[in-house]
Parts: C-alpha cells; structure tokens; sequence
C-alpha cells in the first residue's frame, strides 16, 4: 500500500483513539458522506458533511468524559479507577485506483475497548469508501462502515 494511503488511514484511527474531533474529520472532504449499514446497498447516511462527521467524535468525547466521570465516583476511596480506552484496529486494506484522483478502500476493523486488563472487541465489520484527491492531498470522500 503506498504510503499517502497508510498516513490517511492512520490519521483516521488515530483521531478516533485520541478523541480528536479535528484531527479524525480532517482525514474527510467537506462534502463527504458517512454511512453505516449491513450492507452499501442498505446503509443508510450517518453524517452528511465534515462537520457532521466531526459531531461524531466530539459526541464520543463528551459520552466518554461522562463515563470516565462515573468510574471515577464509583472507585472513591478506592485508588485510581482505570480509565476507559477505546482502540481501532483495521485490517486486510485494499487500495484500487480508478484515476489519477479516485480511489477504492476496502478494509476490516474492529474496536477493541475496556479499562486496563479487561479490553475486549466491542464491535466488527468493513469499510468501503471512496478516496479523492484535493489539493494533492487523498481524503474520504465516502466512507461506508458496514458491520456484518
């Protein structure tokens, strides 16, 4: 996989792991569309536009202060209680290229999260998605996220 691919889709999971609004809808056009579904032909639009695509995360951000919150006032009295982590693992990328600016993505994932000792997979699936070039830059311009 060329290394333009390997640094997008890096910042893309990275963004996700860090809670970083910014940095994770950076990784998409402004136009871009995210959908989610079983399949490309049943998904249905998640987030319509960069800056819905960034309310994604920023929405985890608050709902993973509040659970971090929780523990904490669960844990009183009770030393440092572990924090809630949360890491994106992608796998078996396939990069096509259609044009000199249009791309095919096509990937596994999964989202392996707990506190500490007690990580587990919460969730699997695919990706398909259309990469474009902007600016001599490759950016999501579509991104199905397909859980099977």
């Amino acid at each position: 996989m060329q290394y333009w691919c390997n640094t997008l889709l890096v910042q893309y999971t990275t963004g996700l792991d860090q809670v970083d609004p910014d940095l994770y809808a950076d990784t998409f056009t402004a136009d871009a569309r995210f959908y989610q579904g079983a399949s490309v032909e049943s998904a249905e639009i998640m987030a319509d536009g960069k800056a819905a695509i960034r309310k994604i995360v920023s929405d985890l951000r608050e709902s993973d202060a509040k659970r971090n919150a929780e523990r904490a006032a669960e844990w009183e009295g009770e030393g440092e209680p572990p924090v809630y982590l949360r890491h994106h693992v992608m796998t078996n990328a396939v990069v096509e290229f259609i044009d000199d600016h249009t791309a095919r993505h096509r990937a596994y994932w999964q989202t392996v999260s707990g506190s500490g000792r007690d990580m587990n997979v919460i969730a699997m699936g695919s990706y398909e998605d259309t990469l474009v070039k902007e600016d001599g830059r490759w950016l999501i311009s579509k991104r199905y996220l397909l859980r099977r």
